[in-house]
């Protein structure tokens, strides 16, 4: 009966400090938005690069998060050849290259290098060019 007792409180004690531990080791989220600085509440893709940015496609365009702020990339009328293409962005990817590949919505695909902050555009038409990678 005392063997019995013993491994009881043991397993009691052991359990009681396994929830202590995991209550102290929650992860926190934090809960951002337009406030912070996005163009949009709401997320159409998430990525996270190799360099460790968050970033973040929405209904107002491409948005980078360093942990910290926020760069946002928008269509730009003044520089229709180095913006994006629309701002609806639905699709995000990294190559192995650390090229962003974006997918917007009805105005096509576009590779964002992150080292020279431009965007190169690719029709559906040409996707000959698109091949290669």
């Amino acid at each position: 009966m005392k063997k019995l007792l013993s491994i009881y409180c043991l397993c009691w004690s052991l359990s009681l400090l396994s929830q202590n531990y995991v209550l102290s080791n929650q992860t926190h989220f934090d809960l951002l938005s337009i406030k912070d600085g996005l163009p949009a509440n709401s997320a159409n893709a998430i990525l996270q690069s190799k360099d460790g940015y968050i970033w973040i496609g929405s209904f107002g365009g491409l948005s980078r998060y360093d942990g910290y702020e926020f760069k946002t990339y928008q269509k730009d009328p003044a520089q229709p050849v180095n913006s994006l293409v629309g701002n609806y962005v639905r699709a995000l990817y990294e190559d192995k290259e650390g090229y962003i590949w974006i997918g917007t919505m009805l105005n096509g695909l576009q590779r964002f290098n992150p080292q020279t902050e431009t965007f190169t555009t690719y029709n559906v038409e040409s996707s000959s060019a698109i091949d290669k990678y």
